[in-house]
């Protein structure tokens, strides 16, 4: 997100170049649908778009600079339709663009159609709902309220930023079991592996702390032999010899960037709102990412606090699913309008002592 503003604002054409791209990604998954089902692209009236606020700004060629510099505002945070005609997309003449509506800079539509899908506005208990991404973004819906936060988790669990990074596809690591100095791996597909995924990442780095590879630190361990140590003095947790797929020191701090952002979050959101773990019914983990990961990895490096594992429940990609309700549904469309109207922000960085609470929660110890 952050590279898209920069790019955006320091390019004198660059949104309308990464829009440009957008709509023929767009056009050509859209044609590629028609073709599936066999109709036209003109017997299309209606396109529902779910995502962050600086890719509806990309969508809409509108300038980012807002969103990059203080206060970080958005030009719009309510749902917009525009006609299908006028960002180049072709569908029906007469068919429009409908765009989810956003909270604030970094809580954008995509949040707001996942608290619609999993409905936690409608519960009587106290819910912690959070999209694991580049961005992760935290709702908590406690006592007839929704309170939310962003934290930039950075890409490692996506797979980016990593020595042998990949997205979850095939030929991916996805599992990781660490028994007496042996590791045990699951593929994707069922093929030669070709690196490691984010949750693969995850569960090792889960793992090797659990099996005392890695200290609390996170800092890589050298008494065990699975442990790598190159002439230049550092170390990597070899993964699959044969194939020289490993984990790295680099790695592991990525992986901690990331728990301490998130878990730091969820302990503020706690703190400004006056309740402890205990109180927590329900944790509900939405994005792609969380399809494919245990429970006991992402607790046991303390991304979720240990205490709510048993409280656990993965939604898949519900920023999907909230756009699916609302391209078949007015009515589901006002209820989404009014969740971002009843979701409270709050901006962790001028939270006090947030950058103390921050630091300590890079630990794998704090959980």
């Amino acid at each position: 997100v952050l590279s898209r503003i920069h790019y955006g604002t320091e390019n004198k054409n660059g949104v309308y170049e990464m829009q440009n791209i957008f709509i023929k990604k767009l056009q050509h998954s859209i044609e590629k649908l028609a073709y599936d089902v066999k109709i036209n692209t003109e017997s299309i009236y209606e396109i529902v778009l779910s995502g962050n606020s600086t890719m509806i700004h990309i969508v809409l060629g509108l300038p980012l600079n807002t969103l990059g510099k203080s206060p970080y505002s958005s030009i719009f945070n309510r749902s917009i339709s525009v006609s299908g005609n006028d960002l180049g997309i072709k569908i029906n003449d007469e068919g429009k663009i409908y765009c989810t509506p956003s909270v604030s800079t970094y809580i954008g539509g995509d949040i707001v159609s996942g608290v619609l899908a999993s409905r936690i506005y409608d519960s009587e208990k106290t819910i912690l709902f959070i999209d694991i991404g580049t961005n992760g973004e935290i709702v908590l819906s406690y006592n007839g309220k929704m309170y939310s936060c962003s934290c930039a988790a950075g890409p490692a669990l996506e797979g980016m930023n990593i020595s042998c990074g990949m997205r979850a596809e095939k030929g991916a690591i996805d599992r990781i079991e660490i028994n007496n100095d042996t590791v045990k791996i699951n593929v994707i597909g069922g093929c030669k592996p070709k690196g490691i995924c984010g949750s693969g990442i995850l569960e090792g780095i889960s793992k090797c702390i659990k099996k005392g590879v890695i200290a609390k630190s996170g800092r890589i361990l050298t008494d065990n032999n699975i442990v790598e140590t190159d002439l230049k003095g550092k170390r990597k947790i070899c993964i699959d010899y044969e194939n020289n797929i490993y984990i790295t020191q680099s790695d592991i701090r990525q992986v901690q960037l990331c728990k301490g952002a998130i878990l730091s979050g969820i302990i503020t959101l706690f703190n400004q709102i006056g309740i402890e773990e205990d109180n927590i019914d329900e944790v509900i983990v939405a994005g792609q990412f969380g399809k494919y990961i245990d429970p006991e990895s992402i607790t046991g490096i303390g991304i979720i606090p240990m205490s709510l594992k048993e409280k656990i429940k993965y939604i898949g990609n519900s920023s999907m699913t909230g756009a699916k309700m609302c391209l078949i549904s007015k009515e589901e469309r006002k209820i989404m309008e009014d969740i971002a109207n009843n979701i409270s922000y709050i901006e962790l960085s001028t939270c006090e002592g947030y950058e103390k609470l921050f630091t300590k929660c890079l630990q794998f110890g704090v959980k």
